[in-house]
């Protein structure tokens, strides 16, 4: 799928051949984040406490206790949660074949493979605020628990379940299928210019060379990543360093031009600069908090009051 990021590629056994199903907890801090990467799998993720911050592709997603989102084959995502925050979540990666037909059906034509190989358009979230949270909940409730079920009849569970978590999602306002000739072609080419960057941001990266990985001129590309995404290529790639500087910051070992170096500002003024005008504070500011919070919690967990 992502033939173009193969060293994002997770190499995971999510279940096993006849169950291709797993269930994770995730438990973000400072310290805890979930890495780059993309599968061939889906994914469903409950956040039951706390803040966390998903980037989908070129899209980022800040998710609060009880928001579901969806991950679809292929898209490259990583999380963590916001500076000095966590959170705590519950996911099941399948694999597609758990839910498709061995016969294709009017299901699986017009529903899930647009769903999978990227046709369709849905919301990656569902909010907490939805009035079909406490029927979403306890759907996803269910699938968890029968997941843990090793007899036919939890497998079943877990799969109807989770059809019915994914025809929720088709069910929004504004769900469908793309023409093929579309936005999904847009994203492909999107798609392959966020692997990059993600491999090769500590590096300078022109404008030609990334237009020339979607396999468009440069006039061409701004524009379309403008329209995609509500701003220029430039600005959203000092905002991507700017992320990966942020989660630097929290390593007491690093100085101020380490850091920028690692994150492709050049110089630590410019760095400075970037992150004043983005944040309000300046990296050092920023530091200090993170130090401040690591040695109390640090204190806390040596020192357990009596």
């Amino acid at each position: 799928m992502l033939d173009h990021a193969p060293d994002l590629l997770e190499k995971v056994d999510h279940g096993r051949p006849d169950y291709p199903v797993q269930s994770y907890l995730g438990l973000f801090s400072d310290e805890n984040v979930l890495h780059l990467h993309w599968h061939d799998e889906l994914e469903l993720t409950w956040v039951d406490s706390g803040e966390v911050v998903y980037q989908v592709d070129l899209e980022e997603f800040r998710l609060a206790a009880g928001d579901l989102l969806l991950i679809t084959p292929g898209a490259l995502h990583e999380a963590s949660a916001p500076t000095g925050k966590k959170a705590v979540t519950r996911t099941l990666v399948f694999h597609p074949s758990f839910v498709v037909s061995a016969q294709p059906d009017r299901v699986q034509v017009a529903g899930l493979s647009p769903l999978f190989d990227g046709r369709s358009t849905f919301p990656r979230v569902i909010a907490a605020r939805d009035p079909r949270h406490a029927e979403l909940a306890k759907l996803f409730d269910t699938a968890i628990r029968a997941h843990l079920d090793p007899s036919p009849g939890g497998a079943l569970l877990v799969k109807g379940g989770l059809l019915m978590l994914l025809a929720a999602f088709l069910a929004v306002r504004g769900a469908g299928e793309l023409p093929r000739t579309s936005r999904w072609i847009d994203a492909g080419r999107l798609k392959a210019v966020y692997a990059h960057v993600s491999q090769h941001y500590a590096q300078a990266i022109r404008l030609e060379e990334v237009a020339k990985l979607a396999n468009l001129g440069v006039s061409s590309f701004c524009r379309l990543f403008k329209a995609r995404t509500g701003e220029s290529f430039v600005s959203w790639l000092v905002g991507f360093r700017l992320q990966r500087a942020r989660q630097l910051l929290r390593q007491p070992g690093l100085t101020l031009v380490e850091i920028a170096a690692q994150t492709g500002f050049g110089s630590a003024a410019y760095f400075s600069r970037c992150f004043r005008a983005k944040y309000g504070a300046a990296p050092s500011a920023q530091r200090d908090r993170s130090l401040s919070d690591l040695a109390i919690r640090t204190y806390t967990e040596q020192n357990p009051p009596a």
